[in-house]
């Protein structure tokens, strides 16, 4: 049976979903799930990944296919904002609160600006931010956005840049802004 490209790309995503999540954080698991791969499929040299927000895996990808583009999942970046929230003790004043729930759900929705404007973006949703709030914007700002340094030098590196989470490129291409279709 002949395969072209992209329907081995649409195959692999739902069979590997399941098995990246049971190998949690692990680099060497990974890396031997991506040598598995490319045992059953020598070829394999995919244009776009699309990952959870795992360090491990994006690792495991960048370095099997150092010239592979990896953008991370829109409904996991959501989904992790929301876990702040609760992590945070925000979750009854998210569900009371119309304006502090649109604030907050502005935050990931900044991946859906074009890269050069997130950061100035950011800025402004930081001012409207109220106080009691601010944990969760300084969650995103240090996992997604990076933190400022003290000495007016440029943000720290943030653990995800922007673009790996950044979906409005691929939204402006019709393009997934998730890994399952089914998320989104």
């Amino acid at each position: 049976m002949k395969t072209d490209r992209d329907q081995c790309e649409k195959f692999l995503v739902p069979v590997l979903g399941p098995l990246c999540s049971s190998l949690g954080k692990r680099k060497k698991l990974y890396d031997e799930m991506v040598k598995s791969i490319i045992d059953l499929i020598p070829n394999f040299d995919p244009v776009n990944v699309k990952l959870d927000f795992e360090q491990a895996a994006i690792g495991s990808i960048e370095t099997k296919f150092p010239h592979t583009n990896i953008s991370g999942c829109f409904f996991h970046l959501c989904q992790s904002v929301y876990r702040a929230v609760v992590r945070f003790g925000l979750k009854t004043d998210y569900s009371d609160d119309p304006l502090l729930a649109q604030q907050i759900r502005a935050l990931p929705a900044l991946a859906l600006l074009n890269t050069d404007d997130v950061i100035d973006t950011f800025e402004e949703l930081k001012q409207q931010f109220p106080i009691q709030r601010k944990p969760v914007l300084e969650y995103f700002e240090k996992i997604y956005i990076g933190e400022h340094n003290r000495a007016s030098r440029p943000r720290k590196r943030p653990q995800f840049n922007v673009k790996l989470w950044n979906v409005h490129q691929g939204t402006l291409q019709d393009g997934h802004r998730t890994n399952n279709m089914l998320e989104g």
